[in-house]
């Protein structure tokens, strides 16, 4: 008696299924990476401050008494003197970091809206103790140039982590330049209101 069909290709067909719905069901899902939360920020007036040459600035942004930032202005001659460079720098402290390129050791100058998160994002890792190059003017006899990230009278934000009882808050410090009075002026500070979390500058 004949069958109406190949037995041995109708099991192994059968068999393909069976174990296709089991792999299937036996993949791990991976989960999706959380999200942090995105917080209100403490506001921290800073508007009338600036840093010049021989002018030195110190910032308490969480009042808690030490020093979180150092602003500072560094001459610089080079090229057997027939240069000179006027680096503005921001320094984190002990108690604060600053989001760092490893590549180019250069900082991100986020604009209004931008996110600061908790995390590394974009190229960016947080480094204690670390200068930031705000903007520099270069001297020589044949022309005078001026170079940096930050380097805008809109106002730019560096993001920033501070360490406040044990615990770390994303936080950013607004600022524009001025090329013609050589100085840095300071507008604001944002800090979150929670821990770990993600804010979004100039909110």
């Amino acid at each position: 008696m004949m069958l109406p069909f190949s037995l041995p290709r109708f099991s192994a067909a059968f068999c393909l299924c069976i174990l296709a719905v089991l792999v299937l069901s036996c993949k791990k899902k991976v989960p999706a990476p959380e999200q942090e939360p995105v917080v209100g920020a403490k506001h921290v007036d800073l508007s009338g401050q600036f840093l010049e040459r021989d002018r030195d600035l110190i910032l308490d942004l969480n009042a808690d008494g030490r020093a979180d930032l150092l602003m500072k202005v560094l001459p610089i001659a080079f090229d057997l003197n027939t240069k000179t460079k006027l680096t503005f720098q921001v320094y984190a402290t002990g108690v604060s970091r600053v989001a760092v390129n490893v590549t180019d050791e250069s900082s991100p100058a986020l604009r209004k809206g931008d996110q600061v998160f908790f995390g590394s994002f974009s190229g960016y890792e947080w480094f204690p103790a670390n200068p930031v190059i705000i903007m520099e003017k270069v001297s020589s006899a044949e022309a005078i140039t001026w170079q940096g990230a930050f380097l805008s009278e809109e106002h730019r934000f560096l993001p920033l982590q501070l360490l406040q009882e044990g615990k770390l808050y994303t936080a950013w410090l607004e600022l524009s330049t001025d090329k013609p009075g050589e100085k840095v002026h300071l507008h604001r500070a944002g800090i979150a209101l929670e821990p770990g979390s993600t804010i979004i500058c100039g909110q």
